[in-house]
């Protein structure tokens, strides 16, 4: 009996990567101009949050972030 692949969901950022992208985000952010809702999932305004960790740790799943413009899965 074969074993099923490990299902893989993939999260994307409503938000670009990389300094730029992070600092227009936050920019954004405090301007009102800018939201995502996956941001607000994983994180807090400091840091990774732990309930988000442990749903991780819980799921018979893969989860990959991937910011908006690195979605295809590009550096």
């Amino acid at each position: 009996m074969s074993q099923r692949p490990t299902p893989v969901v993939i999260g994307v950022y409503d938000a670009d990567g990389g300094v730029l992208g992070e600092a227009a985000y936050l920019w954004g952010r405090v301007r009102g101009t800018a939201h995502c809702s996956l941001c607000d999932i994983t994180h807090s305004p400091v840091r990774r949050k732990k309930e988000w960790d442990a749903l991780l740790a819980r799921l018979d799943a893969k989860v990959e972030l991937r910011h908006r413009n690195r979605a295809d899965g590009g550096p």
